[in-house]
This record gives C-alpha cells, sequence and structure tokens, in this order.
C-alpha cells in the first residue's frame, strides 16, 4: 500500500515517483488517495496523467468521478474521454494523449485560459488532463469536439484553434502531416466541428468520376454535394479527393491505368471511414468507363447510390444501400427487354450489343460480327430508347440486362465482346452486378474516329478488396 509517507520521501526525486505512480496504475500497488492528492498537488503534467490514466483503466465510472473529486478536488459531470491531439516537436511532430470531461470548474495545469473558446462552445467548465507539455491553442477544436460528441474517430486526429461558431483552423500543418503519417492517421487541420461531427455520423459521401479538368467539374461537384447537403471537410473529403479527375478525351489505349484511378480514391476514402461509408456517386464519363468503374467497385463492398444529370440537376436514381445484390437477381422477368440474336455453328465468341440510349449499336453489332464470324445479341428496350424517364424502374432494368447477360454468358462462350448504348447509371450499375469474373472485352465508341476500339477487358479490372 503507498500511503502518504511514500510519497512525501519521494517529492524530489521524479524518477522514483514515476515508478511508484506505474506500479499504482498497472495495478501492481495499491494506494490510499491521500498520497495520490499529494502528487496530484505537484500540478507537473506528467504524473497527474499517469494518476487519470491509472485511474481511468482501474474504476467504474462512478468510482471514477469521485476519484477525480477527492484527488484533484474537481467535480466533474459527464464521463470521462480520452482522445489525442499532435502537436509540433523540434520541427516534426509528435501526439499527446489527454482525457477530458465536462465538470463545475476549470481544471487545466496551466492552459485555464486557453479554454474559454471551448466552454462557449461545450456550455460548461472542463477538466483537462495532458501527458505532456506543449505550446499553443490547437488542442481546442479536438477538446471540443470530444467533449461535444464523445468520440474522434480512431483513423483522424483534428487540430486546430476554435472560433464561436465552431470553426476552427490549424498551424504548423507539416509538421502534425508527419506525426499523423506516423501513426497511420489522418490530419483534419481546418472546418467545422459540426459538419465535421455530421459528416463522420453519417459517412455518406458524394463522389464525381469526371473527364476534363477539375476545375470544370468543381460546378458539377457542388451541385452533387447540394443535393446531398454535403459540406466538404479541407484538405481531407473536398474536391481535391471527391472528384475522380479523368483526361478528356480518354485515348484509343487500354483504360486500366483510369479504372485504377477510380479505385484507388474509394480505397483510400474507405481507410478514412474505417471501410464503412456510403459513396454517392455522380458519372461525368464515357460509359464504358462508367461499366469498368461499377465494375471496380462490385456489389457488398462499398454501399452506393447512383444518381443521373439531367437538365443542370442530379436525381437520386439507382440506390442499393441497403440491398446492391437486387440488380445481379436473375429471377426477373423481361419486362422492358427484348432480345434479338444470329447464331453461327460452334461459334467461341459473341458479340453483344445492349442498347436503351439513343445511339445505334446495331449495326456495329452486325458488321463486327461478320468480321469475326461469330454469333451476335442486340438486347435492346422497344419503347425506351432515348432519354430514359425518371419514372421508369432503372434498378429493374439494370437487372433485366444482368439477366440477359447472363443467359448469353451461359452459352459457354470463351469471350464476349460488348458494345454498350446506356444512360450512365445504368452502366455503372450493371458493372457493379457482372464485376470482374467475366471474359468480357468491352469497346468504346470514339466520336473522332466514328468507330469503335477495346478499352478493357472486364476479367482484368482490379476489384475493390
Amino acid at each position: 500500500m503507498i500511503e502518504v509517507k511514500d510519497i512525501e520521501k519521494l517529492l524530489n526525486n521524479e524518477k522514483s515517483l514515476k515508478a511508484l505512480l506505474l506500479g499504482w496504475k498497472n495495478g501492481e500497488e495499491e494506494a490510499c488517495l491521500e498520497a495520490l492528492k499529494l502528487v496530484a498537488e505537484l500540478k507537473k503534467t506528467e504524473f497527474s496523467y499517469l494518476l487519470i490514466e491509472g485511474a481511468y483503466f482501474r474504476y467504474r465510472e462512478k468510482e471514477l468521478k469521485e476519484f477525480i473529486k477527492r484527488v484533484f478536488d474537481v467535480e466533474i459531470s459527464s464521463p470521462l474521454f480520452k482522445f489525442q491531439f499532435p502537436v509540433e516537436s523540434k520541427g516534426d511532430g509528435e501526439l499527446v494523449n489527454a482525457f477530458a470531461a465536462v465538470s463545475k470548474e476549470n481544471y487545466a495545469l496551466g492552459k485555464e485560459s486557453l479554454l474559454l473558446p471551448v466552454e462557449g462552445i461545450v456550455k460548461s467548465k472542463i477538466f483537462f488532463i495532458y501527458d505532456r507539455e506543449f505550446v499553443g491553442d490547437s488542442f481546442q477544436a479536438p477538446l471540443a469536439y470530444t467533449l461535444l460528441f464523445e468520440k474522434i474517430p480512431n483513423e483522424i486526429l483534428i487540430t486546430g484553434k476554435l472560433f464561436p461558431n465552431g470553426n476552427f483552423i490549424g498551424e504548423l500543418k507539416e509538421a502534425k502531416e508527419k506525426a499523423a503519417k506516423k501513426f497511420n492517421k489522418f490530419l483534419i487541420w481546418k472546418g467545422n466541428i459540426y459538419d465535421l461531427e455530421k459528416v463522420f455520423r453519417e459517412r455518406e459521401l458524394p463522389l464525381l468520376v469526371a473527364t476534363g479538368k477539375k476545375e470544370e467539374n468543381v460546378s458539377f461537384f457542388k451541385e452533387l454535394s447540394e443535393k446531398r447537403n454535403f459540406k466538404p471537410i479541407p484538405g481531407f473529403a473536398d474536391e481535391n479527393n471527391l472528384i475522380v479527375e479523368l483526361p478528356y478525351p480518354l485515348p484509343k489505349t487500354e483504360w486500366y491505368p483510369y479504372l485504377k484511378s477510380f479505385r484507388k480514391t474509394v480505397k483510400e476514402l474507405r481507410q478514412k471511414f474505417s471501410n464503412k461509408l456510403t459513396l454517392h456517386i455522380g458519372l461525368k464519363t464515357p460509359i464504358t468507363y462508367s461499366l469498368g468503374a461499377g465494375a471496380v467497385l462490385g456489389i457488398g463492398k462499398v454501399p452506393t447510390v447512383i444518381y443521373h444529370y439531367q437538365d443542370g440537376k442530379y436525381y437520386e436514381i439507382i440506390n442499393l444501400k441497403e440491398n446492391g445484390r437486387k440488380i445481379k437477381h436473375t429471377g426477373v422477368n423481361f419486362e422492358y427487354l427484348k432480345i434479338e440474336k444470329e447464331l453461327k455453328n460452334k461459334s467461341k465468341e459473341a458479340i453483344v450489343g445492349l442498347q436503351i440510349a439513343s445511339h445505334e449499336v446495331l449495326g456495329k453489332v452486325k458488321s463486327l460480327a461478320k468480321e469475326l464470324k461469330v454469333d451476335w445479341y442486340y438486347v435492346y428496350t422497344p419503347e425506351l430508347k432515348g432519354n430514359l424517364p425518371l419514372n421508369v424502374n432503372w434498378e429493374k432494368i439494370v437487372a433485366e440486362l444482368y439477366k440477359a447477360l447472363n443467359l448469353i454468358y451461359q452459352q459457354n462462350y470463351k469471350k464476349i465482346n460488348l458494345i454498350i448504348s446506356l444512360p450512365n447509371p445504368i452502366a455503372f450499375a450493371l458493372g457493379m452486378a457482372v464485376g470482374n469474373y467475366w471474359n468480357v472485352e468491352v469497346w468504346s465508341y470514339f466520336k473522332d474516329s466514328n468507330d469503335y476500339f477495346p478499352v478493357f477487358n472486364l476479367n482484368k479490372v482490379e476489384n475493390i478488396t
């Protein structure tokens, strides 16, 4: 048992005192509260933190509150929250470990005057303990976020001086980003804590996939964001990492590097949100690219909502948040589609044309089939060529297209050549349904040549893992 006299003997021997406190923290020693109160009265950062850390792991909430009241003479009225924040140290960055709670009086070991902005947000006094000395006020944003919302996501570090409206901005960004990378975390140094909490609570992000320069697509991204009532987080989830930028036009070469760009963006977003996010996808790409991007995403990895752009607005048109497999259901009846075909004897390949949009593909399907001497299939919607009405069941059409492709693929062809004329959301969703399992060579139309060229094979597309 650690008694008052034991602490008194070590008040001038910090190394031995620290060893004694570590033994208590780790459960190797018991201690009377009066002895630990002597340690708290030293008001030394490292020792006070060891006291709180030990109590945090030793006691239940009621006992913990009593401990803080007895040892620190502070009455807390909320649970005690643990969090981290980055600081600059000799040009590099490191993490400060901290505890905080709502209390009846401020306690912050010399930082009390810097608590005022946090008090204004939290509407209360604050108990704040940290494990090392630091300078500056960038602890304010993570402290306020923790007290308001109880937990900063594990992958995230927040830093910044806090303002009355909840906005925050941090300094020494480069050093703090080093600290974030060192500990496999992402730094958020600018934004609004209320907007930030909404993003992490909902975990629903707009993602624009678009050809052309980024600045040309910012207005589309803003429109999609407003549709979702999403406020970007600067440097973390904003136009710089929520737009997959593709060149215009895409070249007449293999498109795998461009599909990898989409995959890389989605992979990074999943890492930032612990693989728990929903993507709201807008498309401004060639439809064949949309098909490939859908195959990259697949079904079951990322809940997805796909939007259609028409008359200057985005419309939610295919919702796969709860049940992505509804577009991969082969039991559907053909309500919208018809299939025409011409079969050769023992054809090893087939040409398949899918047409719902106005661009005609039947001519190319027939000419390519004649050139390669293979079977051809033409899958189309007799009543819906052109602009697909918004009130039609787009998800059902995708399921029918998938069923048609599945029936064709079951004819044991070694390879299918695919030509499509589909609305972008349909193409993307169909790519999700088909995935990267079949040997399907996808051909894209190039306006400058008025002809089609193969750009990727679905079974070579790298899926999200």
